[in-house]
């Protein structure tokens, strides 16, 4: 009876558990075989294909710009600002979380790229061409993860930031393959590993109520 009680008490921090990390990493595993053993979904080369009629020289400009958003320069930057803000503010275990995450998720996604050393997609000349492997997507990973932190970040401007997180994570998404420099396998396996890392890591600082 001791048991049941503290399973139920227990109950949302597990089904939390669950949702932010084991279908994440479930989706990642699944991705990741199938990359591995299949070369990727049958449906990324028709979804490329699909995306790039659409190609216009002012979308090609617009796409740079979103994908530079999570870059290796625009991002560590906005990471630091961030974390400086949540320092300054006396968040100082929001500001640790904040760098543990965007900094691991992209080390994470470095090892993952040289074990698996899949090729990126070269159906046509990218605008921003890019030359390094391509499972999982780095960009995914790391603005994923910066959306959910936002998510979770405790603030009265709580609808607004829900809502220019989750389209800034889309978009970085969308922006990878409208590009062609990544296949829809490479961002639905970053947003599994990005999504389970953040949470993870979430509820391993924060899982005593009131920590901040």
């Amino acid at each position: 009876m001791t048991f049941l009680r503290s399973l139920i008490a227990r109950f949302p921090w597990l089904l939390a558990l669950l949702l932010g990390v084991g279908i994440p990493v479930a989706m990642f595993a699944k991705t990741a075989q199938e990359v591995w053993e299949e070369g990727g979904f049958s449906f990324d080369m028709p979804t490329l294909e699909f995306i790039h009629r659409f190609a216009t020289p002012a979308l090609d400009h617009l796409m740079v710009f979103i994908t530079t958003l999570a870059g290796p320069i625009v991002l560590p930057v906005v990471t630091l600002l961030l974390a400086a803000l949540f320092w300054w503010r006396h968040h100082h275990r929001w500001a640790v979380y904040l760098i543990l995450t965007v900094g691991g998720a992209s080390g994470l996604m470095f090892v993952i790229k040289t074990l698996v050393h899949r090729v990126r997609p070269h159906l046509w000349v990218s605008p921003a061409p890019e030359t390094d492997f391509g499972f999982p997507s780095g960009h995914s990973t790391a603005s994923v993860s910066l959306a959910l932190i936002l998510l979770a970040w405790p603030t009265r401007w709580r609808w607004p930031v829900l809502v220019i997180a989750v389209v800034y994570a889309l978009l970085v998404g969308f922006s990878r393959l409208y590009l062609g420099v990544h296949y829809p396998s490479d961002v639905l396996g970053a947003w599994g590993a990005g999504i389970a890392w953040t949470a993870g890591l979430y509820w391993v600082l924060f899982q005593k109520r009131g920590a901040a």
